[in-house]
């Protein structure tokens, strides 16, 4: 199915945390609206959801059809927060999520990224309490080419994206699901 496909992956830890990662403020919203407990705000970005995790494209999302992917429950930390019970709901989201860019944009370059609080009590961590501040998350930004992310973004930092994150949700949601291979991992 993904033909072409990059083998290509590359590993680096550093010791800080992204400007935009989402906090357990956000979580909170997207945990009431999956829910069915609060309003619209988050709903119309969602693209799925399970159990344990939710998919879906940020407001003011850095480039058109950038996911993230969240635990539904509080972790900061990636390597203590996904248990072996959770890696088979986290495989499946993130299998979905990869058909529906698949199909949707006709077989995108993607980067993808696991987000995790740096290791406490080490240097200045010890003075920053991630678990109440941070949550790990899943990055999907497709590369896009023409338009997409470019010098201009990598250099300044300045990101323009002229997608609705309603608009790239609806796209992704509205994949033919039966074009979709949604056998478990």
């Amino acid at each position: 199915m993904f033909k072409g496909l990059c083998e290509e992956l590359r590993m680096e830890s550093l010791p800080i945390l992204p400007i935009d990662s989402p906090s357990n403020a956000l979580s909170e919203v997207l945990q009431a609206n999956v829910s069915g407990e609060g309003g619209n705000v988050v709903s119309s970005r969602l693209v799925d959801v399970t159990e344990s995790f939710a998919a879906f494209v940020p407001f003011a999302a850095i480039s058109p059809f950038y996911l993230r992917i969240v635990p539904r429950f509080e972790s900061a930390h990636f390597h203590t927060g996904l248990t072996d019970e959770l890696v088979p709901q986290l495989a499946m989201i993130l299998r979905r999520c990869l058909q529906r860019l698949h199909v949707a944009l006709d077989e995108p370059d993607f980067n993808l990224v696991v987000r995790s609080a740096p290791l406490p009590d080490r240097g200045t961590q010890r003075a920053f309490n991630s678990e109440a501040t941070f949550r790990w998350h899943v990055t999907i930004f497709p590369r896009l080419g023409a338009g997409a992310m470019a010098g201009f973004e990598f250099g300044s930092g300045i990101f323009s994206n002229a997608n609705l994150p309603e608009d790239d949700a609806a796209t992704l949601r509205a994949v033919d699901t039966d074009k979709l291979d949604l056998r478990e991992p």
